[in-house]
């Protein structure tokens, strides 16, 4: 994108004032002294110095970037679906665009707003949980900066009327234009608190309406290394507990693949008493960039059924002192649910094998909480900076954690009548997890298996094996089963 012209902030549309007026702050702030007039102003400095400590230290993954990304493209949608809800009956779609120098990434949410661009130039999130959104816009998104110095943002909405177009790079303000603006603060380029401060910049032409753009522009082996991860990690189960975005496209330049993963389920759920119950189906699809065949060239399919309920936040929760500080005391109700893969070529249900578990979801995996169950589960829980684990120590976990044991119990019913031959083979669990999830685990999930099913040492979990005889002949807590290996 090209820098704006100079007289832009000036006579600014009412679009872009939000983004002059944002620069002009920050360079403000970083022109201050303090009383003694050696350091810098506290204030830019603090805000500066918590951002650089936050991406170079708390996200550790240099693709962390693109599941905040994608959360923050599930709120978007979410929110345009709850403002006008027949913007909605296309489907929410993620895009990443990989190439030698950049990677693109964009959605088809509601567009940037004020409040959007203010908490982007800012550490404070906007976004409360009790509303519905799932993530923290402004918090999560700056873990790009450990991968990038330059982050183009481009948004526009639907009827065209509403754009802006800024940057954030720490190079630019080598610029003459901006040289000649930050001198008027008796400013350097390296004083300038550039993660924090936008430039306002040309609209790109190719960007649709309706779409929001970020160009996140990097070096050759990281993106590379993200080409990689991209291919490796983002698989079609990671998407199961969004509600918003239902297609993620991938063009990946570096390997010439093009890949789209998809997921849909059935419109109306089935009902067993307040448990909803939806079977989704997940393809994934690739073939070459430049291919002129139409028709694919390697799909997968993947099927699952979830169960899920909605729950009343008791009182005891909403008042202790950790669902306060993660701005949950005002939600009256959440939602939990429990995933199980399908078998495609059978109505059965199998466990998910090592490659694919991740275990604990809150709304998108947690990579280092392992629950050793054979079935996914998911809520909002409140985790830790960096969305790599979870907050084992509050009440507000532990509650979600009971609800979901009870799910569980509810749910058995169904899967009994539906999947008597298979269901019992993913009703086990692998102790070797880490000490703080076995004491979440403990006394929820894991107890109420326990008291059904006896300990998971009864159970074989081979893949292919059946009960050799039906059952409510056989499956009994006090004695061992055998299986049968079928071919």
């Amino acid at each position: 994108m090209q820098l704006a012209e100079p007289a832009y902030c000036n006579n600014p549309s009412p679009s872009y004032d939000v983004v002059c007026n944002i620069m002009n702050q920050w360079l403000s702030q970083s022109s201050q002294k303090n009383l003694v007039g050696k350091t810098k102003n506290v204030i830019e400095e603090t805000a500066k110095n918590s951002v650089r400590i936050m991406y170079k230290n708390v996200f550790v993954d240099p693709d962390q970037f693109i599941l905040e990304f994608l959360q923050n493209a599930e709120d978007a949608r979410f929110e345009l679906c709850n403002n006008k809800q027949e913007l909605c009956n296309e489907n929410g779609l993620f895009r990443i665009r990989i190439f030698k120098d950049k990677i693109i990434i964009e959605n088809n949410g509601k567009n940037l707003d004020r409040d959007d661009i203010i908490s982007l130039c800012t550490v404070s999130p906007r976004k409360k949980p009790s509303i519905g959104y799932k993530g923290f816009i402004g918090i999560g998104w700056k873990s790009v900066f450990k991968i990038s110095h330059h982050i183009d943002i481009a948004s526009k909405s639907l009827d065209g009327s509403y754009f802006v177009s800024f940057q954030f790079s720490k190079d630019a303000w080598n610029n003459p234009y901006l040289r000649e603006i930050i001198n008027k603060f008796n400013l350097k380029p390296d004083e300038v608190a550039w993660e924090l401060t936008p430039i306002p910049t040309s609209m790109p032409e190719d960007l649709d309406k309706g779409w929001t753009r970020f160009t996140i522009f990097i070096e050759e082996e990281t993106a590379k290394q993200l080409s990689k991860i991209v291919n490796e990690k983002l698989r079609g189960h990671m998407f199961l507990f969004l509600k918003y975005i239902n297609r993620i496209e991938i063009e990946d330049n570096i390997n010439d693949v093009k890949k789209i993963i998809e997921w849909n389920h059935e419109k109306e759920p089935e009902k067993l008493n307040n448990i909803n119950i939806y079977k989704y189906k997940i393809s994934e699809k690739a073939q070459p960039i430049n291919s002129n065949n139409s028709n694919k060239l390697d799909e997968t399919i993947g099927r699952y059924i979830m169960f899920s309920k909605e729950i009343d936040v008791p009182d005891y929760i909403k008042n202790d002192n950790e669902t306060k500080n993660s701005n949950r005391e005002d939600v009256e109700k959440r939602e939990v649910s429990i995933a199980f893969e399908l078998d495609t070529n059978k109505n059965e249900i199998r466990k998910f094998n090592s490659s694919q578990l991740l275990g604990v979801y809150s709304f998108m995996p947690l990579d280092e909480v392992k629950s050793g169950l054979y079935f996914l589960i998911q809520a909002d829980f409140i985790i830790q900076a960096g969305r790599k684990t979870i907050n084992y120590n509050a009440k507000w976990n532990k509650w979600l954690m009971e609800e979901i044991a009870d799910l569980l119990n509810d749910s058995i019913s169904y899967l009994k009548e539906n999947y008597t031959k298979s269901y019992p083979t993913i009703l086990d669990y692998d102790e070797d997890i880490s000490q703080e999830m076995k004491l979440l685990l403990n006394d929820t999930v894991w107890k109420t298996i326990k008291e059904i099913y006896g300990p998971p040492s009864k159970l074989s979990v081979l893949d292919n094996y059946e009960i050799r005889d039906s059952f409510d002949e056989v499956f009994k807590p006090e004695d061992e089963f055998i299986y049968e290996k079928t071919n």
